[in-house]
């Protein structure tokens, strides 16, 4: 189990793709949000986002050999990374759905240490309202 654990760190470590998972995945445990999410579709969304299984152009862009740097928002004109960061926090494109689901915490000055605390925190309702989020923004993309 140990040398499991070992091996799971060393390769999460070495990946170019799971940047953003590192940020949150730091221990290799059950997550509370498994359980804490009643809505199978909403459960399915954050556990896709959270794994980068997901539409973001920072992956599709990968799929395609796309330079890093290039995988450009296209729903904005900032000129940034369609990352899930942008994605969850900056993006213009998506201010609104922002405004009604998320706490104004989380989106006024947004940085990496709201991410985080957004992405991993243990509250059913912000959970809720986090996957209702993603799950509305991806709809929104379509």
């Amino acid at each position: 189990h140990d040398q499991y654990i070992q091996t799971w760190f060393s390769e999460l470590d070495q990946s170019p793709k799971l940047i953003t998972y590192r940020l949150y995945k730091t221990s290799f445990c059950y997550e509370p949000y498994l359980s804490r999410i009643n809505n199978y579709n909403l459960r399915t969304c954050l556990s896709r986002f959270r794994c980068s299984s997901h539409k973001l152009f920072i992956e599709e862009g990968r799929h395609h050999n796309i330079a890093r740097e290039l995988r450009l928002c296209k729903y904005c004109n900032m000129n940034m990374i369609e990352n899930e960061y942008h994605f969850l926090l900056v993006c213009p494109f998506y201010q609104d759905l922002r405004r009604k689901l998320l706490p104004n915490y989380y989106c006024s000055w947004p940085n990496t240490h709201k991410f985080v605390a957004l992405i991993t925190t243990n509250s059913s309702t912000l959970l809720k309202r986090l996957s209702s989020y993603i799950n509305s923004a991806n709809k929104r993309r379509i």
